[in-house]
């Protein structure tokens, strides 16, 4: 199984098909194996289809430390250059969108097209009054028996689980968002 090292970690990745590069940024807790078979079985025939495990699910590391959605754009920005991918299509899903939102503001060069699906520019708990009961409540949820064996064949571990909501809750991507509608002249 393919991994490539990118900054502190060892990144997962399947490619599937030829063509224009295509890669496909999941959500929290995502992995490659969720629609593999749809996406691969639609797209593959015109497009390369990139898939990657981020930073603390799946296959690729979980190293611990907090996260960021920042930090996970730049994870893909390097992944594309070890796999000598200069541009692409990307689709982010979720939180996967965030990646996706800031990879496009930061490096537009690397982006053929954008899809943001499930997008939001920023956590609409950011300002929650009371995180900690927030934080509380998903972590007695994701604790008990069995639940993150139900997310995928490999499953994150609560902690990193965790450290992808906190960067998901701490991202504001407005500023990024406003980049993309307001581009430097």
């Amino acid at each position: 199984m393919p991994k490539v090292k990118v900054n502190d970690i060892n990144i997962y990745y399947k490619i599937h098909g030829e063509g224009e590069p295509f890669i496909v940024i999941w959500g929290i807790g995502g992995e490659i194996l969720q629609f593999t078979h749809q996406l691969t079985n639609l797209m593959s025939k015109k497009y390369k289809i990139i898939l990657f495990d981020s930073r603390g699910t799946g296959r690729t590391d979980k190293p611990d430390h907090p996260y960021s959605i920042e930090m996970m754009a730049e994870d893909t920005v390097i992944l594309m250059d070890v796999l000598g991918v200069k541009s692409a299509h990307i689709l982010g899903i979720s939180m996967g969108s965030r990646i996706a939102l800031s990879i496009a503001a930061k490096y537009p060069e690397k982006v053929k097209s954008l899809i943001l699906n499930v997008a939001a520019a920023r956590s609409p708990h950011k300002d929650d009054p009371q995180p900690a009961i927030s934080y509380k409540r998903l972590h007695t949820a994701m604790t008990q028996p069995g639940f993150l064996d139900t997310v995928s064949e490999h499953p994150p571990t609560v902690e990193s689980f965790l450290r992808q909501f906190k960067a998901l809750k701490n991202f504001d991507g407005r500023k990024s968002w406003e980049k993309l509608h307001h581009p430097p002249s």
